[in-house]
């Protein structure tokens, strides 16, 4: 069986996350209120100031009880973000990743680029596989994608007993790993913790396959079609980047999917004309989308 991460996205969400409803709150207190108080409770009208009182009383506790939700949900994995995700992660003994150290004296200044929450919430999923000594797929998948910061996605195999093969997708344009993040990355992968001594490492750069995505985007006439355009355009460069992994193919019902916005009256696909498969060596780059507006 191959190895494979949990899919934190299809976890069920956690039962000690409240659904608030404002109303349920606000007849909870009314209710307290008789219990303590009865004749002030049947009594109360709308606009009194014990009414609004409770209405005050109502809307704190609703805060409340939502910062509670997000207070549980800063500390699991599958929902944290930002500072969250990096504190929770120190547990692992893990640190998220800085792609590029930008520029703070060029004009305009260029920010620091650090890994995505999802990148490093997957590092942190692979965290223990790391402390296996046996080298096992998991281990040496958590060690490539923690080899350099340029190395988006890995997956490792073993093409013949005592032969590991990993080949690697890189951050920087099509994916194509450099001679110099393969050296940086073998160079780290050869240490005496990582590799095991009986195994033959070989590194090398994914094979990428170029697709681009060419589509005419039928759109109802009116002042909001460019807008609709620039929806397809933007959600379909978000999927396509998604799919931007060793392995992981390119549907056309996830193309469609994507460019079928609200405002879409009709999709006609051009390219590419087929899925694309790929196999455990090569990964799929979107290098150019051209959206072709029509009106009904």
């Amino acid at each position: 069986m191959s190895f494979s991460v949990i899919d934190l996205s299809k976890l069920p969400p956690p039962k000690a996350i409240e659904e608030l409803d404002s109303e349920a709150i606000f007849a909870e207190q009314m209710e307290d209120l008789r219990n303590f108080d009865p004749e002030l409770a049947d009594n109360m009208r709308v606009g009194d100031p014990s009414y609004n009182q409770q209405l005050v009383m109502t809307a704190r506790e609703q805060k409340l009880r939502q910062r509670i939700n997000e207070g549980l949900l800063a500390v699991l994995l599958p929902y944290a973000k930002d500072e969250d995700l990096d504190n929770l992660a120190a547990f692992w003994d893990e640190e998220r990743l800085t792609l590029d150290e930008g520029d703070p004296d060029a004009i305009p200044p260029r920010p620091k680029v650090m890994e995505s929450d999802d990148a490093f919430r997957y590092r942190i999923q692979l965290s223990m596989e790391g402390q296996s000594n046996a080298g096992t797929e998991g281990a040496y998948l958590y060690h490539a994608l923690n080899s350099d910061e340029r190395v988006k996605s890995a997956k490792p195999k073993s093409p013949a007993k005592g032969q590991v093969l990993i080949p690697l997708l890189s951050h920087e344009g099509d994916g194509t790993a450099s001679a110099d993040l393969l050296s940086a990355s073998t160079t780290y992968m050869m240490q005496s913790h990582v590799r095991q001594m009986t195994d033959e490492l070989t590194i090398q750069s994914a094979e990428i396959i170029v697709y681009r995505v060419r589509a005419t985007i039928y759109v109802a006439p009116g002042p909001g079609a460019d807008s609709v355009i620039e929806a397809c355009r933007e959600a379909v460069k978000t999927y396509v980047e998604s799919l931007h992994r060793i392995g992981v193919l390119v549907p056309l019902s996830g193309i469609y999917g994507a460019l079928q916005q609200p405002g879409v009256v009709r999709v006609v696909l051009h390219e590419p004309d087929a899925e694309i498969s790929v196999s455990d060596l090569q990964a799929a780059y979107c290098a150019a989308i051209e959206l072709t507006q029509e009106a009904i």
